[in-house]
């Protein structure tokens, strides 16, 4: 099962953005590459200090459904997870019925806009419109506490520890507002090796 954002939330993401922008811009039509001082990165981190995919980018050959990530396994519930390129907090979801804590940081890789995506998290160590860099905790693996499979659970979707990790193309809420436009702009996350193989520094 893949999850989304309903509507309710997209709303409230977009506002907060708006808002954002107009706090910081001097008016509606200004650029907003003339008025914000958002961070650059030149390369990709991964978001764990070790890990592997256990579930890879795009149609599962199992079930045919659509993986609008990757899930990165093998690490314990509670272990730390960093941005992987320096940017802005763009929204965060709380106790989503499938995906449980989201995370989605505006990051500009090499000239080119990036929406990161973390979820199913334990915890959420940043806030709304935080510059981060690749020092920054962003949270913590989640998925024991937060699965189907034990009491007081709230996220549907999580099948164990791990981190559900996605990248879009372009600024979700600023270049696009849908859900729908975020999924048609996801791409396979960069800079990791097959499915299965373990990395032990990020």
């Amino acid at each position: 099962m893949e999850f989304v954002e309903d509507i309710d939330t997209q709303i409230a993401a977009q506002q907060s953005i708006i808002k954002y922008y107009q706090s910081i811009c001097d008016s509606e039509t200004q650029l907003l590459s003339t008025c914000t001082s958002d961070p650059q990165s030149f390369g990709w981190l991964k978001p764990t200090v070790k890990g592997r995919i256990s579930s890879g980018f795009g149609y599962r050959s199992f079930d045919g459904a659509f993986h609008s990530g990757i899930d990165i396994a093998g690490n314990a519930e509670g272990t730390a997870e960093y941005a992987s390129a320096a940017g802005r907090v763009a929204a965060i979801t709380y106790r989503s019925s499938c995906g449980g804590n989201m995370v989605y940081i505006h990051v500009t890789v090499n000239g080119q806009r990036y929406t990161i995506q973390y979820a199913h998290m334990l915890d959420i160590k940043v806030k709304l419109n935080q510059i981060v860099t690749t020092d920054t905790i962003v949270g913590t693996v989640g998925g024991y506490s937060t699965s189907k499979y034990y009491s007081g659970s709230y996220d549907s979707c999580a099948y164990g520890a791990h981190l559900h990790y996605g990248v879009a193309t372009g600024w979700y809420h600023v270049d696009y507002s849908s859900w729908s436009q975020f999924v048609a702009h996801l791409i396979n996350p960069p800079g990791f090796p097959n499915a299965g193989v373990w990395w032990y520094k990020r």
